[in-house]
């Protein structure tokens, strides 16, 4: 999990994996170090080991707070064409957005594109960090929005911390 999120970095020093033990200490390191973060807006997402926790949860708790954190003029405008399929895995947007969710199949690339986008632009005016916490409980859908997502981030203000066990899973 972590070689394959690092490799996926390709060297852009954008990434910092936490990993260890269960009851480590792994979510206390990422609430100290996002505290020590002057100026940063910080997102956190966690993914569950409970059954029925929709696709993409951890990325739906991010965006609903970048959401509620971001003007809604340039929500719009950063979401652009794409609002439908943003707001059908976070329907709480629909409303900021002027869209309803999309009917039937989304496009999944135009949905990690204008995830990309919103984080990119978020971090343009202050640093962003994304902690998404219980990485290793992570749907395959949420583990594909972040490998597109630190592809993605190049040269931009954004930070990705992700927590995750080394045993016990």
């Amino acid at each position: 999990l972590g070689r394959g999120l690092a490799a996926a970095a390709g060297g852009a020093g954008r990434v910092v994996l936490i990993g260890g033990e269960p009851g480590i200490g792994k979510t206390r390191l990422a609430e100290a170090f996002a505290a020590d973060l002057d100026g940063a807006r910080v997102l956190w997402g966690r993914c569950h080991e409970t059954e029925g926790a929709p696709p993409f949860w951890p990325w739906r708790e991010v965006l609903r707070a970048l959401g509620a954190d971001l003007d809604p003029d340039l929500l719009r405008a950063v979401a652009g064409l794409d609002a439908a399929v943003l707001a059908e895995v976070v329907p709480e947007l629909a409303a900021v957005l002027g869209a309803r969710p999309a009917d039937g199949e989304t496009a999944r690339f135009h949905f990690f594109d204008v995830v990309t986008r919103l984080l990119v632009r978020a971090s343009a005016d202050c640093p962003l960090v994304v902690v998404v916490e219980d990485l290793h409980w992570g749907d395959e859908p949420t583990l594909a929005l972040l490998r597109f997502v630190v592809n993605g981030m190049r040269g931009s203000g954004v930070l990705l911390v992700a927590t995750y066990r080394t045993v016990g899973v």
